[in-house]
């Protein structure tokens, strides 16, 4: 793994640095432990799934899981592009009509 290259799309992304570095340093032991990148990611979600569930009251949840189902549907776009793109050899705009 490229772990600037992971660390500055983080930051790119809005998280802060210092919650950026820490991940970081989270995302290299967890690579140490031989853990594979998609088990990563998903115990990211699990824990930030988590901490939202237990910690936010009942209607910033229901913001919370509006804004995460929009981004897992952006997620979805994004990796069916990267595969289309992948398949094809071309920059096609690939949207479902899932």
């Amino acid at each position: 793994m490229n772990y600037e290259d992971i660390l500055e799309a983080m930051i790119a992304s809005g998280i802060e640095q210092p919650s950026a570095s820490i991940m970081d340093d989270t995302i290299r032991a967890m690579d140490r432990a031989d853990i594979d990148p998609y088990l990563m990611a998903m115990t990211f979600i699990h824990a930030a799934g988590t901490v939202v569930n237990k910690t936010l009251p009942h209607e910033e949840l229901l913001h919370i899981g509006k804004f995460m189902r929009k981004m897992g549907d952006i997620k979805i776009r994004a990796a069916q592009t990267k595969d289309m793109i992948n398949t094809n050899g071309s920059n096609q705009n690939y949207t479902s009509r899932d």
